[in-house]
């Protein structure tokens, strides 16, 4: 990092001299240490999981789209994470469907982590060209370590029950 000798940053942690005053006390050797193994660990799982979670991606992606009607994949079918699948279901709102899948013990979002407790749509999928009505029911799944093809297939199960009985409820016509 480099920081303009005109511009005063305030130290994070007080109280000593180290680090030309900007973090006092001493850098956790061990923790350090621990911080390069785990990365060094995450790299070897890297490209396996990888190629895992693609493949498990791309037939989830294939089974909802044959499977819901009036459904769409958002973004690139191969540019993309290996773990994300971001897909759109016309006539229903997503927060609807992701109260709904928690009641199946699904945990999925409709938009990024870090606009959780926004309602608007995304401004991603807005960008993207979406129309505001479908943009608002899009699902994001994010798969993880643990995810297996048996967690997907009981999606599969439960999601186009779900979105068939909230399209029959919605105020959304088709």
């Amino acid at each position: 990092m480099y920081v303009n000798q005109d511009y005063r940053i305030e130290p994070l942690i007080v109280g000593g001299s180290q680090e030309m005053g900007l973090r006092a006390g001493t850098e956790n050797t061990a923790l350090i240490v621990g911080f390069s193994e785990a990365l060094k660990l995450a790299e070897k799982l890297r490209k396996k999981e990888s190629r895992r979670w693609k493949i498990l991606r791309d037939s989830f992606i294939k089974k909802v789209l044959k499977t819901i009607p009036l459904s769409q994949l958002n973004g690139h079918s191969q540019e993309r994470l290996p773990n994300n699948i971001n897909i759109s279901f016309a006539g229903i709102e997503g927060e609807s469907l992701v109260l709904k899948l928690d009641q199946y013990g699904i945990s999925v979002s409709t938009g990024s982590a870090c606009t959780s407790t926004d309602l608007t749509p995304s401004h991603v999928l807005l960008a993207l060209g979406l129309p505001e009505n479908l943009a608002h029911g899009s699902l994001r799944l994010t798969l993880g370590r643990k995810t297996t093809k048996k967690d997907l297939d009981y999606v599969l199960k439960i999601l186009p029950q779900v979105v068939e009985e909230l399209r029959k409820m919605s105020a959304i016509r088709l």
